[in-house]
């Protein structure tokens, strides 16, 4: 069963510039087949499944379901506070 969804990203109204430098912000389809059961709430699974289609380095999320997990194959689970520390 192939499945299709959109990814984006959140706003980035509390980066400063010179923190949004150095994100490079993607807008696109991503197709993925393959299904994911990892997360601890199974709504979170669809995240998972996105990173990994899109070959993700960073998932960038407040929620405690996915970053519990720290990492996930080669994709690494972080807060933006941690993410922003990570590129600086």
């Amino acid at each position: 069963m192939r499945k299709s969804a959109f990814a984006a990203t959140a706003s980035l109204r509390n980066m400063s510039s010179l923190e949004s430098r150095h994100l490079h912000i993607v807008s696109e389809g991503v197709n993925h087949s393959e299904t994911i059961c990892k997360c601890r709430d199974s709504k979170d699974d669809i995240f998972l499944e996105l990173a990994v289609a899109a070959k993700a380095d960073f998932l960038i999320t407040g929620d405690e379901d996915l970053l519990v997990l720290e990492s996930f194959r080669k994709t690494q689970i972080l807060t933006m506070a941690d993410f922003i520390q990570t590129i600086n």
